[in-house]
């Protein structure tokens, strides 16, 4: 056999093999996001959403998904525990409801530190049913629920403008007229949870990522941030099964 045969039958071999594993990854990817979607299974549907949102088609791609979600969850698994909320007003903005986990003191009593750490913040008697849970459709306003990752400064900084935009309404009765509505401040990480250490575990990953890059420099530095700073319906589809 010619050594150009052979040459040919060894680089076609080796595209045959690229184009199958493309292929099991894909088809893997595909079916791990169909299982996403259904464990556990939301009202959200994002895909749906972006279709009608957007005219040119966006159909998923499953492999950016797939390894996109791997590295924001690893091998955690999604939760269906229902965490118990209540509020206790601000130290620092008065009027302000902050939300909270509602058995927290419970959860860490045996631990000293957090004893102390909770003593200074708030006592068992500040703690309040949050008004959002009462079923009363004649409540109005209704109250009003400012959510923040604190994945950095910036999004603690627009929650607590849109706070103070809040609490200014109601002193003016700008908005809410007469009918003064509650504020909270529903900050994820002060939520003693599973997905608040997915939260921080997340953000330390990206810190260290991006210092990683940025002593490297170059292409490194550009492609991670390309990567962190584009944001398109995949991403939406990441965001949303986390």
């Amino acid at each position: 056999m010619q050594p150009w045969v052979v040459a040919l039958i060894s680089f076609a071999s080796v595209v045959v093999g690229i184009l199958a594993i493309a292929f099991l990854l894909h088809h893997h990817a595909k079916r791990q996001y169909s299982k996403w979607l259904s464990s556990p299974k939301t009202p959200l549907d994002v895909d749906d959403f972006v279709s009608k949102s957007i005219n040119t088609p966006n159909p998923p791609k499953y492999m950016k998904i797939w390894f996109g979600q791997k590295m924001s969850i690893g091998s955690r698994k999604p939760s269906e525990e229902t965490i118990p909320l209540a509020s206790k007003e601000s130290p620092y903005v008065n009027g302000l409801q902050v939300t909270q986990r509602a058995d927290a003191r419970k959860k860490n009593s045996d631990d000293p530190q957090q004893q102390q750490q909770q003593q200074q913040t708030s006592n068992d008697d500040d703690l309040a049913e949050l008004g959002l849970l009462k079923k009363d459709e004649n409540i109005k306003p209704k109250p009003l629920v400012i959510g923040t990752i604190r994945m950095g400064f910036g999004h603690h900084r627009i929650a607590y403008a849109a706070c103070s935009w809040a609490l200014h309404s109601n002193d003016t009765n700008a908005v809410f007229g007469d009918n003064r509505t509650t504020t909270y401040f529903h900050d994820l990480l002060n939520i003693d949870s599973d997905e608040a250490d997915l939260i921080k575990s997340t953000d330390a990953a990206y810190s260290k990522m991006s210092r990683i890059t940025s002593n490297l420099g170059g292409c490194f530095e550009k492609l991670w941030g390309s990567f962190t700073l584009s944001g398109d319906a995949d991403a939406l589809r990441i965001s949303a099964l986390t």
